[in-house]
């Protein structure tokens, strides 16, 4: 069986994506943001890829910038689906274990992300069952499993700078083996934003208005 990526992302909607860096520039630039960055993102994780290849939209894959990404990078549209973060998350791994050795999942606010850090997570798995990727605000941008694990996704509390450190709580409580990748900044604020351009060069034009 392949190995899947999944990656989770949102309709680019103003007001919808990236609201707190929202505040800073406006929702509409934010929202431009966020479809580039995530442009960028999958051009990364295609480029030489031996997985497959699934992006779980929210709410649903109607939106055009999605069928533009399906279209120009060959990749599979999924709709999420569940009540919250950690049921859709719990879903789309009970899904992708059906016919996937491994699985791996990622948001799309880390646009410094590329194959190598796939295929590491990828390998990782040979020899433990649970591979994360933190994020500097505490939370993580990758978790990759052999097993779907539900009690690691169910009544957790998103969003908040603990999440990383509860889960894993949760692995080591259900006797499970993990590894821990470089840590890496997601962009929520502007501060983020404009640390990761310096970083990773994404389009700075902003749409006034």
């Amino acid at each position: 069986m392949r190995n899947s990526l999944i990656i989770f992302a949102k309709a680019p909607l103003p007001g919808k994506v990236m609201t707190r860096l929202g505040k800073s520039i406006g929702m509409r630039n934010a929202s431009a943001i966020y479809k580039r960055m995530l442009y960028r993102l999958i051009g990364r994780l295609v480029a030489g890829h031996d997985y497959s290849i699934e992006l779980w939209c929210s709410p649903d894959t109607k939106h055009p910038f999605f069928r533009k990404c399906s279209r120009e990078f060959d990749i599979h549209l999924k709709s999420q689906h569940g009540s919250g973060l950690g049921e859709r998350m719990m879903n789309a791994f009970r899904e992708s274990a059906r016919d996937s050795a491994k699985t791996i999942l990622i948001g799309s606010d880390i646009i410094a992300m590329d194959t190598s850090d796939i295929e590491l997570a990828i390998n990782h798995l040979d020899s433990c069952d649970v591979v994360l990727m933190p994020t500097f605000d505490g939370g993580y941008g990758m978790i990759a499993m052999k097993n779907t694990s539900p009690h690691l996704f169910m009544n957790m509390e998103w969003s908040t700078s603990r999440v990383l450190n509860k889960t894993v709580s949760r692995v080591s409580r259900l006797g499970l083996d993990y590894r821990l990748l470089d840590t890496r900044r997601d962009v929520d604020t502007h501060k983020d934003y404009i640390a990761m351009s310096r970083a990773v060069y994404i389009s700075t034009t902003f749409v006034m208005g």
